[in-house]
């Protein structure tokens, strides 16, 4: 699983919830986790004594939102991504 975001170029585009989201999407594309998914998990565990099913709702629309805005980079690979400089190299070195 790769992170398909890049850092935004517009001040608008980096509030403080988008910076966490921002580097949750690169560890997401290192570690092979899906961040959205794992939010959505965790969402799911707040008893509804503290969240009722309207405010769950809620809240995993404005994710969805969140997510929807980051913006990704034009060829859909991270900025951060080696595997094709790797693949390149294990090549050269005839082990591939």
């Amino acid at each position: 699983m790769q992170s398909v975001y890049q850092i935004p170029t517009d001040k608008k585009d980096l509030s403080a919830s988008n910076l966490y989201l921002l580097a949750l999407k690169q560890a997401e594309g290192r570690f092979g986790f899906n961040a959205e998914d794992l939010i959505l998990l965790l969402l799911k565990t707040i008893p509804e004594d503290v969240l009722t099913k309207e405010d769950r709702k809620k809240r995993r629309a404005k994710i969805r939102e969140d997510f929807a805005k980051l913006p990704s980079t034009a060829s859909g690979k991270s900025a951060f991504d080696v595997s094709e400089l790797l693949r390149k190299n294990l090549e050269l070195q005839g082990t591939m």
